[in-house]
């Protein structure tokens, strides 16, 4: 047997459930190296925007690297027939043969082909990304300072609450991250919340137009490049000097250091944008402060990725009397483990001091790793239509909605395997159902149609509607993958189908108390063709009683908006009148 064990490879389908155990089973002790890795270095800055300290599994392949290593040693134990394993570390490589040899095992061959792709990425990013992504991001930062006129002397005379967020194009004045929060605000409170946005995926000729469009709902948009400097863009340049004398103590695991892994992952740093933006923002905070901007309150908005733990990290050491709000729309990812605070990021202060869930079943996922972490519970704002709208029982109309994942690879996979279920079964077409497809914003459906290699049959169409409830609301059957669409849809008592990954990690979005009937998850093209036949034949008592189940949910998960879910979320005392 050959296994490729690369970053976002393919494993054997015989092996993947295999993978999945071992890889879930270490997500603890994962945590615990990183810990460990990261107690020298806890006053770091540069340490803090790196890789291995976010823990961000979509951008970072040191968790998979640690669980390959775990699951190089399972298959051992076990004696699975291998020939040869697949690598795209040298320094995973070079562990691996370690193991074998000191098992006196010569009859598996370690083979590294990371692809000429890789090679050229990883080329570029050590040759040209640092400065381009400098130069780039200081350009864009020249048209936000010309296109905003912020008037300073308004935001100096008042305390303000700055609460981190998003732009891009196709979300200018239609707020994907924080949903209803500002339409409920009152007038007198609007005027001290103002929103630090990062700009996302925008070519430099809209940025002028963003930068005014996104102030047509009336939000307080305050751009860190009003305050950020020429020094401040040379102090995130510089991190390429002031990282390479980052001492990475030994690690050992089952006697083999794995430091050189940990330091292989912040080379082959894969999101550089990303680190540069965290740099700027920790100035930004700075620079607030040294211009005497009284701020009451930060929230930010939580994945875990390195530009919170430095927006935290900022205000953490230039506003220490300011508490720190977490909010974590829900992301019940078991992989995703970034959005999992832990210990260690608590003593540095790299996590937000109160973490701000949206719904009671939410706070007991932010507290796996870390127990002792407060949390509150606070309006599902960015869902605050599952409250508004009664999914209506559909007879004749039988359409699934796809709601597609970030990941290109897995939206590729999921179409596909859709479009075999459809064309192997003809149960399907005599229903009449209907594939609305919808894309992740970062994707487009050109990059789709670019990659599938299946021709889509006649029931299978692209929506460019960018409202999600808008399609939900006519639509029998869910779709998806690593989405939490999936508690929307399950709120309405629309059910849900999860394609699970046959060559890798699942990113399953479905907590476990979730009640069975509202889903299932699909591994083979069977089980997939069955379950979409089982949920389009539902009949209308079936219906209403997934719409019980679906209430039950709203309740547990999504935290009606409400004045005083307002106040707690911005740390004012509310008195009702």
């Amino acid at each position: 047997m050959r296994i490729d064990l690369r970053f976002n490879g393919s494993i054997h389908s015989d092996l993947v459930e295999l993978f999945d155990k071992v890889s879930f089973s270490n997500r603890e002790s994962f945590n615990s190296m990183i810990d460990q890795v990261s107690r020298p270095l806890i006053d770091n800055i540069d340490w803090w925007v790196q890789n291995p300290a976010s823990r961000n599994t979509y951008t970072s392949p040191l968790f998979h690297y640690y669980c390959a290593y775990k699951f190089l040693q399972e298959i051992l134990n076990k004696k699975v027939e291998v020939r040869e394993i697949i690598l795209d570390s040298r320094e995973l490589e070079s562990i691996f043969k370690k193991v074998l040899q000191e098992r006196k095992i010569n009859n598996i061959n370690i083979l590294y082909n990371p692809g000429n792709t890789l090679k050229i990425k990883r080329l570029m990013k050590r040759l040209f990304y640092f400065q381009y992504f400098i130069i780039r991001r200081f350009i864009e930062g020249l048209i936000i300072r010309i296109s905003d006129n912020l008037d300073k002397s308004d935001i100096q005379s008042k305390p303000i609450t700055i609460i981190d967020t998003f732009l891009t194009i196709e979300y200018a004045n239609n707020d994907r991250w924080y949903g209803s929060f500002w339409s409920n605000l009152d007038e007198d409170i609007r005027k001290e919340v103002f929103f630090v946005p990062t700009i996302l995926d925008t070519p430099l000729r809209d940025i002028s137009r963003l930068c005014n469009d996104a102030k047509k709902d009336g939000r307080n948009i305050l751009f860190k490049d009003q305050y950020l400097e020429f020094n401040d863009f040379i102090f995130a340049y510089k991190h390429k000097e002031r990282v390479r004398k980052l001492k990475i103590d030994q690690i050992l695991i089952d006697n083999y250091d794995i430091s050189e892994l940990v330091r292989e992952d912040i080379d082959n740093n894969r999101d550089i944008r990303t680190l540069i933006e965290s740099l700027l923002t920790y100035r930004f905070i700075q620079k607030l402060k040294q211009s005497q901007i009284n701020i009451r309150h930060a929230i930010d908005w939580f994945e875990g990725h390195s530009i919170d733990k430095l927006w935290n990290l900022g205000i953490k050491n230039f506003y220490p009397e300011v508490k720190r709000i977490g909010y974590e729309s829900f992301r019940s990812f078991p992989y995703y483990l970034s959005t999992f605070p832990i210990k260690i990021e608590k003593d540095a202060g790299t996590i937000p001091d109160v973490f701000a869930a949206q719904g009671t079943k939410c706070v007991s996922c932010i507290r796996e790793f870390l127990p002792e972490q407060e949390v509150i519970v606070i309006p599902a704002f960015k869902y605050e239509h599952v409250w508004q709208n009664e999914h209506e029982f559909i007879n004749e109309k039988k359409q699934v909605l796809v709601a597609f994942p970030i990941s290109l690879d897995a939206t590729i996979r999921i179409l596909e395997s859709l479009i075999t279920a459809y064309l192997g079964d003809t149960r399907l077409s005599d229903l009449g159902v209907e594939f609305i497809l919808k894309p992740h914003p970062k994707n487009s459906i050109q990059d789709i149609n670019q990659r599938v290699i299946m021709n889509m049959p006649k029931s299978f169409r692209f929506t460019e509607e960018k409202s999600f409830p808008k399609i939900l609301k006519d639509s029998s059957l869910l779709v998806t993958e690593a989405s939490s669409t999936c508690l929307e849809a399950m709120a309405y008592g629309i059910s849900v189908i999860v394609i699970e990954n046959i060559s890798g990690l699942t990113y399953d979005p479905i907590p476990s108390n979730i009640d069975k009937n509202l889903y299932r998850k699909t591994r083979t093209e069977k089980s997939l063709t069955d379950s979409l036949i089982h949920f389009l034949s539902l009949n209308e008592d079936d219906i209403k009683h997934q719409r019980k189940l679906g209430l039950k949910l709203r309740r547990d998960y999504f935290e009606p908006v409400t004045k005083r879910g307002i106040f707690r979320f911005l740390d004012m005392e509310y008195n009702k009148e």
